[in-house]
């Protein structure tokens, strides 16, 4: 028993790091047969569009990293015309004033919509532009931003550019997370692109998004927009890519929200987003883009991670008890008890909520419509 429960948690855990993304890569280079040198017409109008909600303490920092990286692009691109639109959802601080003094075109909502219905909001008032960049307020763009991502949409197969991403207030362990999830956002790049962008920013070919989010209309809310227009992407798009830019990376200046009752309802949130996406777009995901199928598999593997670890955490401690007087077995239960002595004392790291959240996924399945509405 000790033994299945070690295999089936590690088959888990290779589920949500390596195993999907391998085959997704042996499955893309077997069916591959697109040219790579096919070119587009470069992007001349782009429209930057940032939802905010009490946001007076980042936007200005964003707006003017925005700044930076649209002066630096001009040497490469002279004629690219940039419109930046901030939608001030429900603010009752000084977030649209601040932004209208750094140039920005600003509209205002009196109550507040909510992310979801703001970027559809933006979207599609968006105008006749080539190229639509998605941000969030807090978001700080690298210079070279506009450069390196305007350059990706020269390939006609390029349907959006996600940078990378780094949270500025971020501890150890979620910058140790972070780099591993570059390095597997990295592989999904060579499959086709990764399925899920964060959503401090990504560009989008405007027609591929205003297509996205008429597929996804008919929800009134979908929880995570970074995973959700991806997808719809790459239904509608399935022979074409994500252009994924490890180098390039956007820093959250934002505070992450301490203490167990924040942190558990943003993990929450986060499984109901995933188990919404799961559900209504995994299916025709494989039917119309397996290979992107198959890479979603990871991220579904990662909704249940807590299982996973608890049951090689079962496993391994049963085999620690079998074994405690050899020297593995000390070795093993010191490292064990670190772990848990990590787990526990430190729990602004967000481990406890975290795994909370993935072992109550089941139960969100069965709510997830109830919940989906507590969190418009």
């Amino acid at each position: 028993m000790l033994q299945l429960m070690i295999i089936l948690g590690s088959l888990g855990v290779l589920g949500m790091t390596w195993l999907f993304p391998l085959c997704a890569r042996a499955l893309f280079c077997a069916q591959r047969n697109q040219s790579s040198d096919r070119t587009a017409q470069a992007v001349k109008n782009l429209g930057i569009v940032v939802p905010a909600h009490n946001e007076s303490a980042t936007i200005s920092k964003t707006l003017e990293s925005i700044r930076c990286a649209i002066k630096k692009s001009r040497a490469h691109y002279p004629n690219l015309s940039v419109t930046i639109q901030v939608a001030a959802d429900g603010c009752n601080d000084d977030t649209a004033l601040k932004a209208i003094k750094l140039g920005a075109h600003v509209s205002t909502s009196a109550s507040s919509l909510g992310k979801w219905k703001t970027l559809e909001r933006l979207i599609l008032e968006s105008g006749d532009i080539d190229c639509i960049a998605l941000v969030d307020s807090g978001a700080i763009w690298p210079e070279s931003l506009l450069v390196e991502a305007l350059s990706q949409f020269a390939d006609s197969s390029v349907v959006a550019v996600a940078p990378s991403y780094s949270n500025l207030n971020g501890g150890f362990f979620e910058r140790i997370l972070w780099s591993f999830e570059r390095h597997f956002k990295v592989l999904e790049h060579t499959s086709g692109g990764p399925l899920s962008t964060h959503g401090a920013t990504v560009l989008y070919r405007a027609v591929a998004l205003r297509e996205a989010l008429g597929k996804l209309r008919a929800d009134t809310q979908w929880l995570n927009d970074d995973v959700a227009l991806p997808l719809a992407v790459r239904i509608l798009y399935p022979n074409h890519r994500i252009s994924y830019l490890s180098q390039v990376i956007v820093e959250d200046q934002r505070q992450t929200q301490r203490g167990l009752d924040p942190q558990l309802r943003r993990r929450l949130r986060l499984v109901t987003g995933n188990l919404q996406w799961i559900s209504k777009l995994l299916p025709e995901l494989f039917r119309e883009n397996f290979i992107a199928g198959v890479l979603a598999l990871r991220r579904v593997s990662r909704v249940f991670w807590a299982y996973w670890t608890l049951l090689l955490f079962i496993g391994v401690l049963g085999l620690v008890a079998q074994s405690a007087m050899t020297a593995i077995g000390v070795i093993l239960s010191l490292a064990t008890l670190s772990w848990l002595i990590v787990w526990l004392r430190f729990p602004g790291f967000g481990f406890i909520e975290a795994a909370f959240a993935s072992l109550a996924a089941p139960y969100l399945a069965l709510e997830r419509r109830d919940l989906v509405r507590r969190w418009q």
